[in-house]
């Protein structure tokens, strides 16, 4: 029998209860400030102000300390590398330009660089787009990468041809299992090795993470076995770390289904292979972004029954998905917040937003500039690196909040209402009384006012930063 106390614990967590006070719609003056309010017309200028006067400073100044951008922090802290991003290929072809917020590490996803693309013939390789992308990132200080493996040519593949696999663009094929590798995981993998070993040897230093697959557990982005699989994972961790011993080799990233698929792969012999378990946190259509902890929850039990509990998880792609599952602008700041706040809190090491810019999917930035929800994200970060967790947060019927602290002696929660909602520039609020020691607090758009300990304030479905200075 799997998951007892950890599901019975997140189903009363997750389940969202009626809202603590009457709910009332909160409409922002030219001059107003409110608490978890929503981004009306007339606070643009002010936000897009205060986003420029943080976005490239030498030093940042956040609750009164002092420190470089680039600064390292504190051992237990949370790092800049907990904040990673995917970009749109368009960044990488010029047409867009580099995201002016900051992030610790890029996935390689959508950068034109799968397998097929860039081994179109048997012994024929091509890495003029992987070197592009690299440089480009190498040259904004971006040196910390994940690399997919994944996307068979169609010469390789078992089923030569087929057209069924999810994304037509990416051709035929891609989603086939490799024609020397049996159903059983027997065979030469002769295919795939000599790929991995050419990609592995071309960006030996430059790349330091290798994940094998993308959502295989969408079968039409893969159609193979477990076992399949698992002889990949294996395959390619041989022959990258005997290039890299450095190197980290992660799990095929599931997106539905994470603990079945988590624990087929594991049982099937992947389990000896990887050194961190990875996941996709996309919840499905209108999902509140605290149900990442079911997920969360179900990736762990696998893990915890192939004994590989203690190796780190990763969220390798996630966000509230397409645009139109969550179109208004102050639901996507706060779907983005929460989602980054609960994870963190949850113990995932590192979790990649998808995406900066791709049109249809997360969208923090477009050709008009930032979005509401690109300046939720650089506040989010500032909040959180360099800051250690208070532990997993915690819920009072369908308030949530969630503890950091500093050195010395500052300490910070980060509350909100998750029965409330935003929309066409009004958000709904409840009713909650600042606990004792708080005396300050930060919102999405990065305004900072006072709060009275005791004293009731109101709190809506966008997360506010209550701090003690």
């Amino acid at each position: 029998m799997k998951c007892v106390r950890t599901c019975l614990w997140l189903a009363s967590t997750l389940i969202l209860a009626a809202p603590r006070g009457a709910q009332e719609p909160v409409s922002l003056g030219p001059s107003a400030v409110t608490v978890g309010g929503a981004v009306s017309p007339t606070r643009s200028a002010a936000v897009a102000a205060n986003l420029i006067s943080m976005r490239n400073p030498a030093r940042i100044t956040l609750n009164s300390v002092t420190y470089p951008r680039n600064a390292g922090v504190a051992p237990g802290s949370i790092p800049p590398t907990f904040f990673g991003m995917h970009m749109h290929a368009d960044t990488y072809s010029g047409r867009n330009p580099w995201p002016a917020v900051p992030f610790g590490t890029l996935r390689m996803w959508d950068t034109r660089t799968q397998w097929m693309q860039m081994n179109r013939a048997p012994g024929l390789f091509d890495f003029s787009q992987l070197d592009k992308v690299l440089s480009m990132a190498a040259a904004h200080n971006v040196t910390d990468i994940l690399f997919t493996l994944a996307g068979t040519p169609d010469w390789a593949a078992t089923v030569r041809g087929d057209t069924s696999c999810r994304y037509p663009a990416n051709g035929p094929g891609f989603c086939q299992p490799p024609e020397d590798l049996n159903p059983d995981g027997s065979g030469p993998d002769r295919h795939w090795k000599e790929f991995v070993a050419a990609v592995a040897k071309h960006a030996a230093g430059r790349i330091k993470y290798w994940e094998v697959w993308n959502e295989p557990s969408d079968p039409r982005q893969w159609k193979g076995t477990f076992a399949q699989l698992a002889r990949m994972t294996r395959d390619a961790s041989t022959i990258i770390k005997d290039i890299d011993p450095g190197a980290l080799i992660t799990t095929p990233t599931p997106v539905s289904d994470a603990y079945s698929f988590m624990s087929k792969f594991l049982k099937a012999g992947g389990a000896s292979a990887v050194d961190v378990i990875t996941f996709h946190g996309y919840g499905g259509n209108g999902q509140p972004p605290e149900r990442v902890l079911n997920k969360i929850s179900a990736i762990r039990e696998a893990a915890a029954e192939s004994g590989i509990s203690s190796r780190p998880i990763w969220d390798t792609e996630g966000s509230w998905g397409r645009n139109v599952n969550v179109p208004d602008p102050d639901e996507q700041a706060a779907f983005l917040a929460r989602f980054y706040l609960v994870q963190q809190s949850a113990g995932i090491a590192r979790f990649w937003w998808y995406s900066w810019n791709e049109p249809l999917w997360g969208t923090l930035w477009d050709a008009s500039g930032i979005r509401p929800a690109g300046v939720a994200y650089e506040q989010v970060y500032h909040w959180l690196v360099g800051a250690r967790s208070g532990g997993p947060c915690s819920r009072e019927d369908s308030v949530w909040s969630c503890g950091l602290t500093r050195e010395p002696n500052y300490r910070a929660i980060a509350v909100w209402d998750a029965s409330q909602t935003c929309s066409a520039g009004e958000c709904t609020t409840s009713r909650y009384i600042v606990p004792p020691g708080f005396v300050g607090y930060r919102d999405l758009a990065g305004q900072t006012g006072a709060v009275t300990p005791g004293s009731p304030i109101r709190i809506g479905a966008k997360p506010i930063l209550l701090e003690n200075q």
